[in-house]
C-alpha cells in the first residue's frame, strides 16, 4: 500500500510538469494565423518587409498553373496548405489576392485582405479583355517574359525603381512558364462574388491594375501596385488594423 501510495504522488508529480506543457501547446495551436500569397512576379520575398504582431504568418506559393487552369482550379490545388483547424485569415497582393478570394469560396477565413489586387472581373482593366481574345501572350516565348517582366515594371510602375534588383530577382526565380499561365488564368477569370469579410487596399497611382476601375477599397495616396514593398509601413499599419477589429480574436491573444 505505502509503494502504491508513493507511485501516485510521483506520477502527480510528472503530472503537474507536465501540464503546463501540453497547455502551452494547445494555446500556441490557438494562435491565429494568416496566409500571404504572393502575386505573379513575386514570392514569398514580397511579404518581407510587412510587420504584423499576434499573428503567425505563412507564406502560401502559387504552384505552376497547369495549362489553360483557371483560378479556381489553381486555388483547389492550394487548399492543402491552409490549416483549417486554426484560425485564419488570407491576404494576398495582385494575383495573390485574386486566388485568395477563391480560396475563401472554399474555405471560412475570418477575414481576406487584398492589397493591389481586384475583387472580381468587373475591376480588371480592359486590357486584359482584349488580350483574352487577341492570345498574344500565347506566342511570346515562355523565357522571353522575365526579361519582358522585369523591362516593363520600372516603366509602368516607377515607384518601383529603387528596388530594381530586388523585384528583378523574384522574377529571375520564376518557371518560365509561370507568368504566361497565370496571365491566362487572370484573363479567364470570371469571379463575380466578393466575400463579405473582404478588406481591400488599393494605391491611387497603380498602373497595373488602375484604381478607376476598383470599388470599394481603402487608398493609400500615390501608392503603386508595388506598395507591399515601397510603401510597407503603411501596408503593414492597415494589415493590422484589419486584424486587430475582426471581433474576439485579438482579446484571445
Amino acid at each position: 500500500m505505502k509503494n502504491l501510495i508513493i507511485a501516485i504522488q510521483i506520477i502527480a508529480c510528472f503530472g503537474g510538469l507536465i501540464a503546463p506543457v501540453s497547455l502551452q501547446a494547445q494555446n500556441m495551436d490557438k494562435r491565429p494565423i494568416i496566409y500571404l500569397v504572393p502575386g505573379t512576379g513575386g514570392d514569398g520575398r514580397l511579404f518581407s518587409k510587412i510587420e504584423l504582431t499576434g499573428w503567425d504568418t505563412q507564406i502560401l506559393e502559387i504552384p505552376v498553373p497547369e495549362p489553360k487552369e483557371t483560378m479556381e482550379q489553381l486555388a483547389d490545388r492550394m487548399l492543402a496548405g491552409i490549416d483549417t483547424t486554426r484560425t485564419f485569415a488570407l491576404a494576398g497582393v495582385s494575383l495573390g489576392g485574386m486566388v485568395a478570394v477563391e480560396l475563401a469560396k472554399k474555405t471560412q477565413p475570418e477575414a481576406v485582405l487584398l492589397i493591389s489586387s481586384a475583387k472580381s472581373r468587373d475591376e480588371l482593366p480592359g486590357s486584359y479583355r482584349i488580350q483574352k481574345y487577341l492570345q498574344i501572350y500565347r506566342i511570346i516565348p515562355h523565357k522571353a517574359y522575365l526579361k519582358l517582366t522585369n523591362w516593363a515594371r520600372p516603366r509602368f510602375e516607377p515607384e518601383s525603381k529603387p528596388y530594381d534588383a530586388f523585384f528583378a530577382a523574384m522574377v529571375n526565380d520564376k518557371d518560365p512558364l509561370f507568368i504566361p499561365r497565370a496571365l491566362h488564368a487572370i484573363m479567364h477569370w470570371k469571379n463575380e462574388e466578393v466575400p463579405a469579410n473582404l478588406y481591400h487596399l488599393h494605391g491611387t497611382n497603380d498602373h497595373t491594375l488602375p484604381e478607376k476601375n476598383i470599388g470599394a477599397a481603402d487608398r493609400i495616396e500615390g501608392g503603386s501596385h508595388m506598395m507591399v514593398v515601397t510603401r510597407s509601413k503603411e501596408v503593414s499599419a492597415w494589415m493590422q488594423q484589419v486584424l486587430d477589429g475582426l471581433s474576439g480574436i485579438s482579446e484571445e491573444n
